[in-house]
C-alpha cells in the first residue's frame, strides 16, 4: 500500500475530500515542450559562453542531442555521469556526457552489482548537493544536456575522459540568472523577456471544460488554493493567460514564491514565515493570520493548515494537491504533511496509452474508454528517448526486487516509478482528462488491489501493457 493511501480505500474521488489544491507550472498552465526546450537551453548556455567564457560547441542546437533529454535523469557530478536508476538503486543505464556507457564500463566504474553510494540518501530524503544532482521537471531537463556537453568538450581538450569536473557552480549560475525571481521584472536572464514578448507561444489557455471543472470544486464547497514555486508576478501573468483575469475566482487562497519544497521539510515556521503581496510585489510584511480571499507569497505548511482548519472547521480536513513535480509537490507533502497528492505525468500521453482503461468500476461511459487528446508530435519527438527508454519501466538483467516476465522486464521497476507509486495515490496526463467527469467518480489507486496499475487514468502507459 503506498504511502499517501494508507488508511484509505482503494479508491478515491474528489468529493472524499475537504480542500483541493493546485500547483501552477505543467499543472494548470501547460507549456509547449517542444518550444520551452530549447529556449531554456539557448537561455543557460548564452550566459555560460557570452559571461563566463565557455566554448562555443556547447552552444549548439538542443535539437543536435534531443535523444539525450529526457526525464528524471541523476547525475554523479564528480565524474560527470548520468544514470537511470531501477527502484532498489541498480544503474539501468548511464552515459558519460552524451556517450552511453555499455554494461562493462558501469561495472568498472560502479561495481559488479551496479549500486552509485549516495543512492540511498537520495532515495531516502530527494536531496541534492555538491555531488549529487537530477534533473526531474520540465525547467531542469534542458540543464542536463548542458552538463553533460560540458562534460563532452572537457574531455575533448583533454583527449580522455577527466571523470572529476569543476563546472557545476557556473551551471548553477547559469540557472540562478535566468530564472532569478527578480527577472521578470528586469526583462533579463533571456527566458522572461521571450515569454513576455508572446506568452502564447511558451503556454497554451486552459479549455473551457477545466474552466468548469475548477469552478465545480469551490461550488461544491471545496475550499481550493493555488500553490507554486512561481514568484507572483510571473505567476499572475501565466494565471491571467491561461484563466483569464478573473483567475482569483477560481481559488479560495494562492500561494505564490512557495519555494517547495522547502515549504513542507521547514520544521520551524519562523525561518519561513508569509509575506504580504502588494500589486504583484512581495514586500516584507510578515502575515501571521492568513485570510482566505487574498494571496501571499513564500510561507510554511505549519502555518497555512491553520488557515485551512479556519475555512473547514475540521482539525483533520483532508487535504489533496496535484502537481508535476515528484520532487517538489508529491513526495514532500505526502511525506511531511500527509496530503494525498496525485501527479500530473505528461509521460503517459506522450509514451502513449492503452485504449480501454482499467478503471472499470464506474457507471460513467466516459471512464470506460479512454478520451482521446491529441498530442503535439513535435514534443514527442523532443521528450521520447531511445538512449533512455522509457520512465515508468526498463530492462535489467540483475538486481531485482520484484518479479519480472521471461523477457526480464520488471513491472513499474524505475525510481522515479517507485516514488509514484509509493507518494502518489493516482496519476493524470493533464486535467483535461478528468475535466467531464463528476467530483464523486472513484478512480482506483495504486493501491488497489484488482489491478496493477490502476493509479493511472485514464489509461496505463504502453510500455507497461504488457504486465496486465
Amino acid at each position: 500500500m503506498s504511502a499517501t493511501s494508507e488508511g484509505l480505500d482503494s479508491t478515491c474521488s474528489f468529493s472524499d475530500f475537504d480542500v483541493i489544491g493546485f500547483d501552477l507550472d505543467h499543472t494548470i498552465c501547460k507549456y509547449k515542450l517542444d518550444i520551452l526546450f530549447p529556449l531554456i537551453y539557448k537561455c543557460l548556455v548564452k550566459h555560460l559562453v557570452e559571461d563566463l567564457g565557455y566554448d562555443e560547441d556547447i552552444a549548439r542546437p538542443l535539437e543536435d542531442d534531443k535523444d539525450f533529454v529526457t526525464k528524471g535523469l541523476v547525475c554523479d557530478v564528480e565524474k560527470g555521469n548520468f544514470f537511470k536508476f531501477s527502484e532498489d538503486g541498480y544503474i539501468l543505464r548511464a552515459s558519460h556526457g552524451t556517450t552511453p556507457l555499455s554494461d562493462d564500463e558501469i561495472e568498472e566504474i560502479y561495481g559488479k552489482e551496479r549500486h552509485w553510494a549516495p543512492f540511498n540518501n537520495l532515495k531516502a530524503t530527494l536531496k541534492q548537493n555538491a555531488t549529487v544532482h537530477f534533473f526531474e521537471n520540465y525547467f531542469d531537463m534542458p540543464g542536463a544536456l548542458v552538463f553533460a556537453r560540458m562534460v563532452d568538450l572537457e574531455d575533448k581538450k583533454a583527449g580522455k575522459r577527466l571523470y572529476e569536473y569543476k563546472f557545476q557552480r557556473d551551471i548553477a549560475a547559469s540557472f540562478e540568472k535566468v530564472f532569478r525571481r527578480q527577472a521578470y521584472a528586469e526583462g533579463s536572464g533571456g527566458y522572461f523577456p521571450s515569454y513576455k514578448a508572446d506568452p502564447l507561444k511558451l503556454i497554451q489557455p486552459c479549455s473551457d471544460s477545466v474552466k468548469r471543472w475548477l469552478r465545480s470544486l469551490k461550488e461544491s464547497g471545496k475550499f481550493v488554493f493555488l500553490m507554486t514555486s512561481s514568484n507572483v508576478d510571473y505567476g499572475v501573468s501565466l494565471l491571467e493567460y491561461t484563466l483569464g483575469k478573473d483567475w482569483q475566482s477560481y481559488f479560495d487562497v494562492s500561494l505564490f514564491y512557495a519555494r517547495k519544497p522547502g515549504f513542507f521539510t521547514e520544521e520551524d515556521p519562523t525561518k519561513r514565515p508569509f509575506l504580504e503581496i502588494k500589486d504583484n510585489c512581495e514586500v516584507d510584511t510578515i502575515v501571521n493570520d492568513l485570510e482566505p480571499g487574498k494571496f501571499y507569497s513564500q510561507g510554511n505548511v505549519h502555518e497555512f493548515m491553520k488557515l485551512i482548519y479556519k475555512a473547514t472547521g475540521k482539525t483533520n480536513a483532508k487535504v489533496m494537491y496535484i502537481g508535476d513535480s515528484l520532487r517538489s509537490d508529491i513526495f514532500p507533502p505526502s511525506q511531511y504533511a500527509n496530503w494525498t497528492t496525485v501527479p500530473i505525468l505528461e509521460e503517459m500521453e506522450i509514451e502513449g496509452m492503452m485504449e480501454y482503461s482499467i478503471d472499470g468500476d464506474n457507471d460513467e461511459p466516459s471512464s470506460k474508454k479512454c478520451k482521446i487528446i491529441e498530442t503535439n508530435a513535435l514534443e514527442r519527438d523532443i521528450i521520447l528517448s531511445e538512449q533512455w527508454g522509457s520512465f515508468f519501466v526498463d530492462k535489467k538483467t540483475t538486481g531485482a526486487s520484484i518479479h519480472s516476465d521471461h523477457e526480464g522486464f520488471v513491472a513499474m521497476n524505475t525510481l522515479w516509478g517507485w516514488f509514484i507509486k509509493t507518494y502518489a495515490t493516482f496519476a493524470l496526463p493533464q486535467l483535461d482528462y478528468i475535466s467531464e467527469l463528476p467530483l464523486d467518480h472513484k478512480f482506483h489507486t495504486f493501491s488497489h488491489p484488482d489491478t496493477k496499475f490502476g493509479g493511472f487514468y485514464p489509461c496505463i502507459p504502453k510500455p507497461l501493457g504488457k504486465f496486465l
